[in-house]
């Protein structure tokens, strides 16, 4: 179920998503929210973490990891976004952030600065995420093309048994965030896991 298997599902549903999304014919069937926890370094339901040097709190919505890191120390610190990196499944995926377009979304990113003492608002999306949708027009309808995100997990089951138990199957998969942060000349790694703790059906 975990792996390769879920990805190619996960694939399946993107596409068949898509072609929803541009017909009104088509239904995306039931949508799914995702609960998580935090477990690594520290297993926390709060989803926030802290040490001497940072404090840094996640909201993991369907498409990104948004957080709020704040610099604990008196010196500038440096979010090095082009060493970051989302992990699900096994892969490590690179990732952009606020303020990025999507056209230069597999381009250099800046690090961002950290002075002492203060707070940046940001999140961490995979790159190949991202991608745009080609348009849809007909004599009847036409929808023009945009770009547009995948979902971190698959989101709705599209009517389909199948769909649904790999979604519900997600139930204890996890996702994990590095985020190199450079401090007094040296690079901190820091490395958080989240885990599915329950797929919640939402109501229509």
């Amino acid at each position: 179920m975990k792996g390769n298997s879920v990805l190619l599902v996960f694939a399946f549903v993107l596409i068949i998503a898509g072609c929803a999304a541009l017909s009104p014919s088509r239904s995306l069937g039931t949508k799914y929210r995702y609960e998580y926890q935090l477990v690594k370094p520290d297993s926390t339901i709060e989803l926030r973490w802290e040490d001497e040097k940072i404090s840094i709190a996640f909201n993991v919505s369907d498409k990104a990891i948004n957080f709020t890191l704040r610099n604990n120390t008196k010196e500038v610190m440096r979010l090095i976004w082009d060493e970051a990196t989302i992990v699900q499944f096994g892969k490590a995926q690179r990732v952009m952030h606020s303020g990025v377009k999507y056209i230069n979304r597999n381009e250099a990113q800046l690090p961002s600065t950290i002075p002492g003492g203060t707070s940046i608002d940001d999140m961490a999306l995979p790159s190949e995420n991202v991608y745009y949708r080609e348009g849809y027009y007909s004599a009847y309808s036409s929808i023009p093309g945009s770009w547009e995100e995948q979902d971190l997990l698959p989101s709705y089951d599209l009517n389909k048994p199948d769909v649904r138990e790999t979604i519900l199957n997600l139930k204890g998969s996890s996702i994990g965030l590095y985020l190199p942060i450079q401090y007094q000349g040296k690079t901190l790694d820091y490395t958080f896991e989240f885990v599915v703790s329950n797929v919640i059906p939402v109501p229509s």
